[in-house]
């Protein structure tokens, strides 16, 4: 596994902790200081993240927030 899967797995880890769904933006300061805690690098979440919008898993939104586009598994 290449590191932008884990941060990958690491940030849908995180979404389903806190039970997200597509109705209920999450904020991501709810889920970013655990992954830099975990050893994540900023810029590799936010990296990802924008990988993860451009590939329409998921929509960046304002107020720092972040919407699923489809139900985690």
């Amino acid at each position: 596994m290449n590191r932008f899967e884990e941060t990958r797995t690491a940030i849908f880890d995180q979404l389903r902790k806190l039970k997200a769904d597509p109705s209920m933006p999450i904020n991501l300061l709810e889920i970013g200081p655990s992954l830099v805690a975990a050893g994540y690098e900023q810029n590799e979440i936010v990296n990802t993240l924008f990988h993860l919008e451009e590939m329409g898993e998921i929509a960046l939104m304002e107020g720092n927030r972040v919407r699923l586009k489809k139900p985690l598994d």
